[in-house]
Order: structure tokens, then sequence, then C-alpha cells
């Protein structure tokens, strides 16, 4: 119980500094400090003193012999951090599966991307990769191609490598706005006599 609260400990303060320094008072034959990544290494007083990691497929342990009173233990540090999301999915990955799978339900769908846009703006967070584009494509799919140039837009400035794709969107929108050309107008009484 104590070695993982000293893991706890390390593996906390680890996520503010890139090597920690621990201080052991602990007087049994050994403190096992579990949750160490394979390969890591356990240095005290600055001189590397052995491995540690999973072998097997068994847990990995840093023992700290008594007497041992500084232990850096680095290969900890990713264990105790709260990793941070580049962007907020907020559904939008299970969302479009769920549409994929079932595309009957496309209002559900297009609402949901609705909301995870407008909750990621409001909230400063970003957009998950696609998520602008896909609701662009749902406006331009109802024939809403103004909004849907918008989307497309956010989409490419916010992923530059997707602006191939969104250029080449936003001109095939351009040219749907476009109005058609007239087809030539013939005479009814033509088509009737063309039948006799």
């Amino acid at each position: 119980m104590r070695g993982l609260l000293l893991a706890a400990a390390v593996s906390i303060a680890a996520c503010a500094m890139p090597s920690t320094t621990v201080r052991t008072t602990d007087t049994r034959p050994s403190l096992a400090v579990e949750g160490a990544p394979r390969g890591s290494r356990l240095f005290v007083d600055g001189n590397s003193v052995g491995d540690a990691g999973a072998y097997d497929g068994q847990p990995a342990v840093l023992l700290v012999e008594p007497g041992t009173h500084v232990v850096d233990l680095a290969g900890l540090a990713p264990f105790g951090c709260a990793q941070n999301s580049m962007y907020r999915w907020g559904g939008y990955d299970q969302a479009l599966y769920d549409h994929y799978k079932n595309p009957q339900k496309r209002d559900e769908f297009v609402a949901k991307l609705s909301g995870i846009i407008q909750q990621a703006e409001a909230t400063g967070g970003l957009v998950p990769p696609g998520c602008y584009a896909e609701y662009g494509w749902a406006l331009y799919e109802e024939g809403r191609t103004a909004e849907a140039v918008t989307y497309f837009e956010k989409e490419s400035k916010r992923w530059p490598e997707s602006r191939p794709l969104m250029e080449k969107l936003i001109r095939n929108a351009a040219r749907a706005k476009a109005p058609a050309p007239a087809a030539a107008a013939v005479p009814a009484t033509a088509i009737e006599e063309g039948k006799k």
C-alpha cells in the first residue's frame, strides 16, 4: 500500500516537471513502486541501478532498497498525468459511426453535429477534424449551399490538411448555386406535329 502511495505521489509530481526526485525514509527490506513502463531505469543518487518494466506480462515493479535517500523516477511521469485532448470530440466519433450504420436517422446525426460544433465553439475548444466538413456536407445535401460553404471554409482553416478537398467542395457548391442555363423553348405544337 505504501508503495502505491509513493507511486501516486511520484506520478502526480512528475506531471509538473520532467524528472522527479523522491526521498524515501522507509526502513522495510524493500518498497515496491508499481506501474513503471517497460524499459524504464531506476536511478539512485544519480546512478542507474537497474531496469524496471513489465516482463512476460507481469506487473512492472521498481524496488527501492532501505537506506536509499534519493530516487529519480522520471519513468513514472506518464502514469499520473491526465491526458489533455487536442480537441473536444463531444461524441462526434460515435455519432459518425451510428450514422454510417443507420443512415435513416440522418436528422439526429445533423442535430448532433450542430450541437458538437456549438458546444466546442462556446467553450473555446477545438472542433474535431472532419466535423465542420461533415456538417457542411449535410447542409449542402439540404440545398443550403451558402451555409455549407461557410463550414467547408471553417474546416479548411482549422485543419489545413483538408484544404484540397474543401476547396473542391466549395467550387462544386458554387457551381450548384449558379443558375442552370435555360433549356431552349420548344413549342408544344412542334412536339405534337413530330409525333404524327
